[in-house]
C-alpha cells in the first residue's frame, strides 16, 4: 500500500496537489492551494467594491496571482508533467514573477525621479528593475504558450523584435527606427497600452468578476434554470439556445452601450445557454 501512494505520489503530484479527491500527503497542499484561489478571487470582489488601490497595484497583484496559479497548474513541458522537481520549480517560478509584478508596481515613481536628474537621455533602470520587468514580461510570453499555444507568443515575440531591431530591416512601409531597450520596457510595463495599462484594468475590474459570477451561477445552479428556460422558450428552433443568448444581449447592449457593461451582466447568461447546444453537437 506504502509503495503504491510512493509510486502515484511520483508520477501524478500535479494532479494529486488539484484534484478534488487526493492522497492524505497531499491534503495540506491541495486545500492550500484552493484556499489561495478562493482569495484570490475575493480580492478581486474587495479591490473593486471596497478597496480604494492605486490603479497599477491592483493590475500588478491581478496578473502576479493569476501568474503564480498558472505556473502551478501547467507543466512546464507536457513530457514531464509528472516531474516532481519541475513542480517545485514553478512553483519557485510563480512566486518570482507574483514578487516582480509587486516590484514593477512599487518603483514607477523612483523610475520617474532617477530619469529626470540623470542627465543622458532614456529610462533609468536599475539592475534589479531590469530583472523584474524582463522576468514579466517573459513570463506573459511563456505563461501565455503553456495556456493557449504558440501563436500568441509568437507574435509578441515577433513584435518586440520587430522594434527592437527587425524594424529597421523591413523594406516600403514597414520600415520603421528601432527604439532603445529601456524605452521598449517602459512601455510594456507602464504605458496605458502596456503590461499593466488600460487592457489589464479591463481584466481586473471587469472581466475576472464576469468570470466569478459565471462559476457562482454553474456551481449554484442557477445556470439548469437559465438552460430550461432557454429550452422552453427557443426548443422548437434549431440553436435556440443560441437565438436566447444573442437576443438578449442585443437587448441590454441597446440599454448600456457599453461593450464590456454587456459582456459582464450577459456574457455568462450567454455561455451557460449555449453549453447545452455544444454538448449536442
Amino acid at each position: 500500500m506504502e509503495d503504491s501512494i510512493l509510486v502515484r505520489t511520483k508520477t501524478n503530484i500535479r494532479e494529486d496537489f488539484l484534484a478534488l479527491e487526493t492522497p492524505a500527503s497531499f491534503t495540506d497542499m491541495r486545500i492550500a492551494f484552493h484556499y489561495l484561489a478562493a482569495a484570490f478571487g475575493v480580492w478581486h470582489i474587495a479591490t473593486n467594491l471596497l478597496l480604494n488601490e492605486p490603479g497599477i497595484w491592483q493590475n500588478a497583484i491581478h496578473f502576479g496571482g493569476f501568474a503564480l496559479l498558472a505556473a502551478l497548474s501547467k507543466a512546464e513541458l507536457s513530457r514531464y508533467k509528472n516531474n516532481g522537481l519541475l513542480f517545485t520549480l514553478d512553483l519557485i517560478y510563480g512566486l518570482l514573477v507574483f514578487a516582480s509584478a509587486l516590484w514593477i508596481a512599487g518603483a514607477e515613481n523612483d523610475i520617474y525621479t532617477r530619469t529626470l536628474q540623470a542627465p543622458e537621455l532614456g529610462w533609468d533602470f536599475t539592475l534589479i528593475d531590469y530583472a523584474a520587468g524582463g522576468l514579466v514580461v517573459f513570463a506573459a510570453i511563456d505563461l501565455t504558450r503553456r495556456l493557449t499555444g504558440w501563436i500568441i507568443p509568437t507574435l509578441i515575440i515577433f513584435s518586440l523584435c520587430y522594434i527592437l531591431f527587425l524594424g529597421e530591416s523591413m523594406p516600403g512601409v514597414f520600415r520603421t527606427a528601432s527604439l532603445p531597450a529601456t524605452d521598449v520596457l517602459f512601455r510594456s510595463l507602464y504605458n496605458d497600452e502596456g503590461m499593466f495599462g488600460t487592457l489589464t484594468t479591463i481584466s481586473s475590474a471587469n472581466i475576472t468578476l464576469f468570470m466569478i459570477f459565471g462559476g457562482f451561477l454553474i456551481y449554484s445552479g442557477a445556470s439548469d434554470f437559465v438552460i430550461e428556460i432557454s429550452k422552453i422558450v427557443a426548443n422548437r428552433f434549431r440553436g435556440g439556445a443560441a437565438y436566447v443568448a444573442v437576443f438578449s444581449s442585443a437587448l441590454t447592449g441597446t440599454i448600456s452601450g457599453a461593450a464590456v457593461a454587456n459582456s459582464a451582466s450577459t456574457g455568462v447568461l450567454a455561455l451557460i445557454t449555449l453549453l447545452p447546444c455544444r454538448r449536442r453537437g
